[in-house]
Order: C-alpha cells, then structure tokens, then sequence
C-alpha cells in the first residue's frame, strides 16, 4: 500500500516538512506575546519592482504553460517552480521534490474545503518557511479548474506578483488564436 498524506494526517504533513527543512512549530505563546510588546523600528517598505507581463506564445498548452513557468522563475526569482492541479499531479516542475507536491495539495485542500463548504471566504495563497527559503502556494481557479503554482525563493512574493500570477496563468490556459482559427 503506498503512503499519502492529507490534511487529516499531522503526522505525516510533519514528516515531510521536516526533510524538506521546515523550521518547527510557532514558540510558546508567552514568547510571542513578550515579543509583541516590544516595539520595533520597522523597515522602510521596499520600492515595489515592475512586474513584466505574461504573454503567451502561440501554439501548444504546453509551449503556453512552460512559458508561464519560465516567467514565474524570472518574475519571482525562484530557485524551484511548479505547476500542479488540485490533486498534486505535476503539469510543469522546475526542481520540486515530489514530497514538495504533495504537500503543496494537501495544504491547499483545507482551504477548498472550508472555502466551498463553510462559505468563509479565504485567501488563494499559503507561505511556508523553509531552510531553502519560502515556500508560496497560490491556488488560482480557471474555467477548467483549480491549479496550485509553488515557488520557491529566498523572500516573499508580494501581494502584486500574486495576482499577477494567477491572471498569466489563465492566459497560459486559454487556447490561442491560431488555435481557434479553421480552414
């Protein structure tokens, strides 16, 4: 019988993370209050770069969705990209582990979950520390479904790259216009 995980298996949701250099559990709650009432200097906010826009070649989905990773890669500066559906199959990998896969559906399925079944309206992406750096799960729903985009990088995407990851991804998916051209 082959092992998977869910969100209902914590056990085995650590396991994963811990090979793949998650730092732990949150400290104890007296640590994060006693660090809650020190004020600290905040750094001045990062100039926000310029995100380039995706463009999808004509031709194949695929050519279109490897395309999108390659922009995903050089907008968000990531060391590991993927592209999976809802249930964790890979569509476009770019250096992820398959355990990296599989934790990036089975995070994203309480979020559906609570989403469509509680009607409490919850955020399209998930950040995961890492020792290789963050992990960033943006869940983007198209016509023909949902997808996961994971990305890898030393910081955070921000809220702009983000949004514009899910609208390059849809473009990725429609089908372009040679392709609906006949005869």
């Amino acid at each position: 019988m082959t092992s998977s995980i869910s969100w209902i298996d914590h056990g085995g949701l650590e396991a994963i993370l811990r090979r793949m250099g998650f730092r732990g559990r949150r400290p104890p709650a007296a640590t994060v209050e006693a660090a809650a009432a020190e004020p600290t200097a905040s750094p001045p906010a990062a100039e926000a770069r310029a995100i380039a826009d995706f463009r999808p070649p004509a031709g194949a989905l695929r050519q279109r969705l490897e395309a999108f990773m390659t922009w995903v890669v050089q907008e968000g500066g990531a060391s590991v990209a993927f592209l999976v559906d809802r249930d964790g199959l890979p569509l476009v990998n770019r250096g992820a582990d398959p355990d990296l896969l599989a934790v990036a559906a089975s995070v994203m399925r309480p979020l559906e979950s609570i989403d469509s079944e509680l009607l409490l309206p919850v955020g399209r992406t998930v950040s995961l520390e890492l020792a290789a750096g963050q992990l960033r799960l943006v869940a983007v729903d198209t016509s023909i479904g949902r997808y996961i985009v994971g990305h890898v990088a030393a910081g955070p995407l921000g809220a702009g790259l983000c949004a514009a990851t899910a609208a390059a991804l849809r473009r990725a998916l429609e089908p372009s216009a040679e392709a609906k051209t006949y005869g």
